[in-house]
């Protein structure tokens, strides 16, 4: 399971399609099972807020 939230954390699909395609009940098991990679999508997360409210000058070019 770690290698699928590797895998989740460094693609931008959405967690409640990864926890359905896992057959998780909820997103919150998909969650908890992949918490430990949160830090890494809240870094991208936050790099996309920040060209959001830049203007989007620079989208596109966050996680990489």
């Amino acid at each position: 399971m770690a290698s699928v939230c590797g895998l989740v954390a460094q693609s931008r699909v959405k967690i409640k399609v990864v926890s359905e395609m896992l057959g998780h009940a909820d997103i919150a098991i998909t969650l908890r099972v992949c918490r430990h990679v949160l830090p890494h999508m809240q870094d991208i997360a936050a790099r996309e807020m920040d060209d959001i409210f830049a203007g989007g000058e620079n989208r596109g070019t966050s996680g990489k």
